[in-house]
């Protein structure tokens, strides 16, 4: 019998022209300290949980401070035994207030942008608001956004005024249409939601940030997923994020790549052998002593 694993790790790079690494990660019931020095982490897990990717944005250390508002509802939500869409909404919707409590009390526009998977016996949705992305690599080794870009050039690319290959060098790219730290008085958040989807043995989630997109092209980011299909798929945020430096972003990056795998169950495997063994001579007796009592 086989049994379900996910492998998830996670590199976030403060980058080549930040003082500042304003993103942040929930991964592994742990919300890391911002920091200029790279961070990266790695866990095996049996059954799922919450991952989570946020982007912050504001000056001084308010950016910091809304990334890291918007990953401790994460974490406070992964407490949920089943987590519905609507726990998901309000654990924003939560952060939102207290990054629009600090604005009040600033005087200065604070925001991130935040991309959720819960996952849950390999049962996947996808939650975002803003430009950081989930992308599934599937089995046909197809890499597919399930994320919405909340900007100005997607809108666009919507309205059919420009087209995909146009937004993916304009600058609107970078204009935000939803992210958290919006007052509701001004705007309701409206969380994209990509529903439930069943994550197939070596199929790969991908959550980013947008300094990885900046460097990389879907294409690219296809070919290195190629290249570890087989290999080192634990190094793989890591690399992802160096040849996203490589090719030209200055933002900070983080990625976070979550696998699934399936391991055989040796110790039930054994179980059933001992059974069937057991069975065996069982019933071996049985026949024996039906033959002795028939010599009889």
């Amino acid at each position: 019998m086989e049994k379900y694993k996910l492998f998830a790790g996670v590199y976030s790079d403060v980058g080549v022209s930040r003082e500042i690494n304003q993103d942040n990660y929930y991964f592994g019931n742990n919300v890391p300290e911002n920091s200029a020095v790279p961070r990266s982490e790695s866990l095996l897990y049996t059954d799922g949980g919450v991952f989570s990717v946020a982007d912050g944005m504001g000056g001084e250390s308010q950016g910091e401070f809304a990334s890291a508002a918007a990953m401790k509802e994460m974490q406070i939500l992964d407490q949920n035994e089943n987590i519905t869409k609507n726990d998901v909404i309000e654990a924003i919707n939560h952060a939102n207030s207290a990054i629009c409590e600090r604005m009040t009390l600033t005087k200065e526009n604070i925001g991130t942008t935040i991309v959720t998977a819960v996952i849950k016996n390999n049962v996947v949705n996808i939650y975002n608001l803003g430009d950081s992305k989930c992308f599934l690599y599937d089995s046909s080794g197809k890499l597919i956004q399930l994320s919405k870009d909340h900007t100005l050039a997607a809108q666009m690319v919507h309205d059919n005024m420009m087209t995909p290959q146009q937004a993916q060098n304009d600058p609107r790219k970078h204009q935000l249409t939803q992210h958290l730290g919006i007052y509701p008085e001004d705007m309701l958040l409206s969380v994209f939601c990509q529903n439930q989807f069943t994550l197939k043995k070596d199929e790969m989630l991908i959550l980013c940030s947008d300094g990885l997109t900046d460097g990389l092209s879907n294409e690219k980011i296809t070919e290195i997923l190629n290249r570890s299909k087989n290999g080192e798929y634990e190094t793989l945020p890591k690399e992802l994020a160096a040849e996203a430096i490589a090719g030209g972003s200055k933002d900070n990056i983080t990625v976070m790549v979550i696998r699934s795998l399936w391991d055989t169950d040796k110790s039930l495997k054994n179980i059933i052998f001992i059974l069937a063994c057991f069975c065996s001579a069982a019933l071996g007796a049985i026949i024996a002593l039906l033959l002795l009592g028939l010599g009889m």
